[in-house]
């Protein structure tokens, strides 16, 4: 009886926890992690990857359209060479070259256009994606409104690289405007974040005189200037567009 109470009376022991406490630095470098990566999201989506989705939008289903009529025409150019070698026609013969020339050029065009733009775009398009390399890096450090800004920044810049990609609107668009919006990628834009984070680390523990603008103050004024400057690229190519539908207006018109 005695062994009996032994067992009933007393506790048991503690249970140890299936899963050691993680400590108290890696809740926090977790957390930082987070914070970073919200902050690069604050900037919006990559520019490179903004220009191409513009460009896809512009193109639309010509590259397709283009191939299939290609691949049409060369089909009937092997057949009636093929034909031609079989019956020694050589009208025939000269029928499927035509034919299978024609195809491959159309193939060919439609291949270039799903490839992207060349020359000027493609150093754009290099351009675009050192400078999100860069933002990448440089984002956690920005502060929230002025990434927000540049967000929004760079969709228009997108928007007027399009414009600039296309050969008739960019004819509205004066030399050094179209100038502005490459520099826009390849200069202004990492060189003002660079300047902002070299003055915001030399100035630590110092506080701004009396009549000059905080860091990041200087930060928005130039990220408002530089926008405003791309909306005004927009506005030309918009106005043209509605220049032309005026004048076409005046053509249905005379028609009475």
């Amino acid at each position: 009886m005695a062994d009996q109470k032994k067992w009933v009376s007393g506790s048991l022991p503690k249970r140890g926890s299936a899963r050691a406490a993680k400590p108290a630095a890696y809740g926090a470098a977790v957390t930082e992690r987070l914070l970073r990566t919200q902050q690069r999201r604050a900037v919006g989506r990559p520019l490179a990857t903004a220009i191409e989705h513009e460009a896809d939008a512009g193109r639309g289903l010509r590259p397709a359209l283009l191939s299939i009529p290609g691949l049409i025409a060369i089909a009937i150019g092997v057949l009636g060479g093929l034909l031609a070698t079989v019956q020694a026609s050589l009208p025939l013969a000269g029928v499927a070259i035509v034919a299978f020339a024609g195809g491959l050029g159309l193939v060919m065009r439609a291949r270039a256009a799903r490839c992207g733009r060349s020359g000027k775009g493609a150093d754009i398009s290099r351009d675009a994606a050192k400078l999100d390399t860069f933002l990448a890096q440089v984002a956690p450090r920005l502060p929230h409104d002025a990434a927000r800004s540049l967000a929004g920044l760079k969709e228009t810049l997108a928007r007027a690289v399009d414009v600039l990609a296309n050969e008739q609107k960019a004819l509205v668009v004066p030399v050094e405007e179209q100038f502005f919006v490459r520099e826009v990628i390849a200069r202004y834009l990492p060189d003002m974040c660079r300047h902002y984070l070299s003055v915001r680390d030399a100035s630590k523990g110092l506080s701004v005189r009396p009549g000059e603008k905080t860091p990041d103050e200087s930060l928005q004024n130039q990220l408002d200037v530089l926008h405003g400057r791309l909306r005004k690229v927009l506005e030309l190519a918009a106005a043209d567009e509605v220049r032309k539908l005026a004048n076409h207006e005046t053509f249905i018109n005379s028609k009475r």
